[in-house]
């Protein structure tokens, strides 16, 4: 595999986005490819940093702006069938 396409993975893996079929093609490239290991490295040690920083607060105006928009959109033809449907954690959001 080239390493475009590794790196890519590496990316996903670094997400938690990569399915597990293909850790050991990438451990295989990294072990014998030096561009690859050093990106491997940067991107779990940048996956890492990011984990450790604080979830950012929304802006103190967005339950409104979403309450709004709820009754704006509940207007809408149809909305009451897709309303019925949707994820719970977006009713509780609105709620």
């Amino acid at each position: 595999m080239n390493c475009d396409k590794i790196k890519h993975l590496i990316s996903r893996w670094a997400d938690n986005e990569l399915h597990e079929k293909f850790f050991n093609e990438v451990n295989c490239h990294i072990r014998d490819c030096r561009e690859c290991r050093i990106y491997y490295n940067e991107e779990f040690t940048l996956a890492g940093s990011i984990k450790t920083l604080p979830a950012p607060l929304p802006s103190k105006g967005l339950k409104k702006l979403i309450i709004k928009d709820f009754f704006k959109r509940k207007k809408a033809p149809g909305f009451f069938k897709w309303w019925q449907y949707s994820e719970p954690g977006i009713k509780s959001a609105v709620v």
